[in-house]
Formats: C-alpha cells, structure tokens, sequence
C-alpha cells in the first residue's frame, strides 16, 4: 500500500486527459468541502472546548483523498477512474 498504491495513482494521473471546466468543478467542490469541513470541525472544537490549534488541521485535513483511486481501477477499470473523455 505504501509503495504500490503511489505508484498507481501517478502513473493513472499521468495518462489522464481532463478538459479545464471539469478540472474547476473538481476544484471548486474540494474546496467547498474543506472549508465546510474546518467550519464544522471549529464549531465542534468550541462545543467541546477543546484547543483549536491542536486538533483543528487534524480534524480539517485527512489524509484520504487518495484511496479511492486504486478502488475505482479495480472495480471499474480505466473508464471507472476518469470522469470524462
């Protein structure tokens, strides 16, 4: 997973063709996702009375973007892992 699962992801990235207005709409909704995410984890944190600084990127920011990636190539191989041609 460590290895493999990188390499999978560069090398099917690589050889993706996306046109731009699809590349904005993935943009825009990632980041309207983030910021609904830091919105909601800083009113938990303050519900809870926890200190924002400690748990705030932790909660905001997971490191699981990727993990579909390798799920999608194997259930629905190359055409499950692009959004458009």
């Amino acid at each position: 997973m460590n290895v493999s699962g990188p390499c999978l992801i560069v090398d099917s990235l690589s050889q993706l063709t996306l046109p731009m207005r699809d590349f904005v709409a993935m943009l825009g909704g990632s980041l309207a996702m983030l910021v609904l995410t830091v919105v909601g984890a800083l009113g938990l944190l303050k519900a809870a009375n926890l200190p924002i600084r400690s748990y705030l990127p932790a909660l905001a920011i997971g490191n699981n973007g990727n993990l579909g990636l390798q799920l999608c190539l194997f259930a629905f191989g190359q055409e499950g892992l692009c959004c458009s041609r």
